[in-house]
């Protein structure tokens, strides 16, 4: 298992995810997406490569992205999973570290916000 870094960025990334899911669906889909999210960083952790995983043209060399839709089974909770996630992690891999970079809706801007 790979340590993990997840960046400022990242950080208010996600803080900001969370918060308008609360906002616009209320706490339990913001529970929602906060699983998701973790889900998604530990399964990066486990396999800094997983099935899903991919380089990007927009991308400097050595970044990768992760979709959160290739998660969404895994982070199926009591209270339901989220159906159509739009968020992709932004990271980079190496020997036993994944440093989140970004996490961003699907409709952003690559070079803009990386």
């Amino acid at each position: 298992m790979s340590k993990v870094i997840v960046s400022a960025p990242a950080k208010r990334d996600i803080r900001d995810v969370l918060a308008w899911s609360l906002r616009q669906f209320g706490d339990l889909a913001a529970d929602r997406y906060g699983a998701l999210v973790a889900t998604a960083i530990n399964q990066l952790t486990e396999n800094s490569s997983p099935v899903g995983s991919r380089n990007h043209a927009e991308l400097p060399e050595g970044l990768r992205i992760y979709h959160l839709r290739n998660v969404v089974d895994q982070a199926e909770l009591k209270i339901g999973k989220v159906k159509n996630p739009r968020h992709f992690i932004v990271y980079r891999p190496a020997a036993d570290l994944v440093e989140i970079i970004r996490v961003l809706h699907d409709s952003m801007d690559l070079q803009r916000h990386v």
